[in-house]
């Protein structure tokens, strides 16, 4: 994809300078970064005016700095830095409106632990230079989080204030912003993104959530419905507000995106929780209860939580119902035009005899049935529409012709529409699904995975 996996990264102070001299200060917070190929010009390509700029900051720490920009033993990065100068709530939000991918030119980069001389820098920064993009605040900090963030606190207590600051801070601040479209849109943003953090928080509890009267004061509820006086809440907002409400409504509050799985034996590997009492059946025709745009780690995932039944194979059914889900992956030649699908059953070792799941297909086609259809981000030949990472439920399809493409092995590819009225294939930014948060967490899992 050309894009290396984005890093977390926490930066106490900072600022960047866009072509035009334009400074905007970054906020204290944790910001994910994503490192690119020399070749790649990003995920979102800027406009020429934002081509060139220059990223300063001052204390930029973490464990999960980006691969090869220092030493692994050094710990942070100094930058020049604005002195006396503090980030503003004016500039935060401009921060939250700028497009994807400002290029970061590290030509000053300078490491804290260990003396660098001008002739290593400076070839450095030559190999470096514009290699990083600043792709979202995960986390602005603020005076509520200053409080959070305090050692004396009880846990309950600072997850408590965490999802109370969803309403007293995040919603009243959209809703004062009516008279501002373009301010109340920077502020839904950082409202979504804070609330995709929120099921995340290592520290979340049933009690807290009870207690913060998030469920029962019909907060989420007012976002998933839109019913917010002097806001309106995109689709995506309330589609995401509804997942989490839903979720923790069932006191499904395990902050991790690992939830029914566990990790075992000597070689690290996932197997599903025995007795895992949110497991939803696979063998139903529909979306049943999931979400257009539902993410998921791993194909195991996918099949505790009722998207796709056989984590070994793509196609998903029985003799009787027929298909009940595919997944889009490597493998045979398929093509994906997001809305469109041709899909190959698999082949079989006679002619005449196609294979079990082929004719769960064939099934499916001569029942009409709907078919739950996911991407992984393995999809070969490369899709515009995969995922990031893991795999996206995107929402329901039929089958409407298939033809037989060699005789020799039973094998036939199979015609799929994707059913009108539904929301838009979550695969591009501002609705992109893995989130931001959720792709941080992939990444922080597998580096702690790999440091275990």
């Amino acid at each position: 994809m050309g894009a290396y996996p984005p890093k977390a990264i926490e930066v106490e102070s900072g600022y960047i300078i866009d072509k035009q001299g334009d400074k905007v200060d970054l906020p204290p917070g944790r910001y994910l970064f994503a490192r690119l190929s020399p070749d790649h010009p990003g995920p979102n390509p800027l406009p020429k005016q934002q081509e060139e700029t220059t990223t300063h900051a001052s204390t930029i720490q973490g464990d999960d700095i980006p691969q090869n920009t220092i030493q692994e033993d050094d710990e942070s990065l100094f930058l020049p830095s604005s002195e006396g100068e503090n980030p503003s709530q004016s500039q935060s939000s401009r921060l939250s409106t700028m497009p994807v991918s400002l290029p970061i030119d590290i030509s000053q980069l300078h490491a804290s632990k260990r003396k660098v001389s001008d002739a290593q820098l400076a070839e450095r920064a030559e190999k470096k230079k514009h290699a990083y993009v600043l792709v979202y605040p995960l986390r602005l900090r603020n005076k509520t989080d200053e409080v959070h963030s305090n050692k004396t606190m009880s846990k309950n207590r600072s997850c408590l204030l965490y999802l109370q600051a969803f309403n007293s801070q995040y919603i009243l601040e959209a809703k004062a912003a009516a008279g501002n479209l373009r301010k109340q849109n920077s502020l839904i943003c950082e409202l979504h993104h804070y609330m995709q953090s929120m099921e995340y928080r290592d520290d979340l509890t049933v009690a807290a959530i009870e207690t913060s009267k998030i469920l029962e004061d019909g907060i989420l509820q007012s976002v998933q419905d839109n019913v917010v006086d002097g806001i309106d809440f995109p689709w995506y907002v309330r589609r995401d507000a509804k997942a989490l409400y839903r979720r923790w409504n069932a006191e499904d509050v395990e902050p991790s995106i690992l939830r029914g799985l566990q990790i075992s034996g000597k070689d690290r590997s996932y197997r599903a929780e025995r007795d895992y009492k949110f497991e939803v059946s696979c063998d139903y025709h529909g979306e049943g209860n999931l979400i257009n745009g539902q993410w998921f780690p791993y194909h195991l995932s996918a099949k505790i939580h009722g998207a796709h039944g056989n984590p070994d194979s793509g196609i998903h059914g029985d003799r009787d119902h027929g298909a009940f889900s595919i997944v889009l992956s490597s493998g045979y030649n398929n093509r994906d035009d997001g809305y469109e699908i041709k899909y190959y059953g698999t082949k079989a070792k006679a002619p005449g005899k196609p294979t079990p799941s082929t004719k769960y297909m064939m099934t499916a086609y001569d029942k009409k049935s709907e078919i739950r259809v996911l991407r992984s981000s393995g999809i070969d030949p490369p899709s515009q529409y995969r995922p990031s990472v893991g795999l996206r439920y995107d929402g329901l399809y039929k089958i409407t012709s298939y033809n037989l493409m060699e005789e020799k092995y039973s094998h036939y590819r199979f015609n799929l529409k994707r059913i009108g009225g539904q929301l838009p294939i979550r695969h591009q930014d501002p609705y992109t699904r893995p989130s931001l948060t959720e792709v941080s967490q992939f990444e922080l899992m597998k580096q702690n995975l790999q440091g275990s």
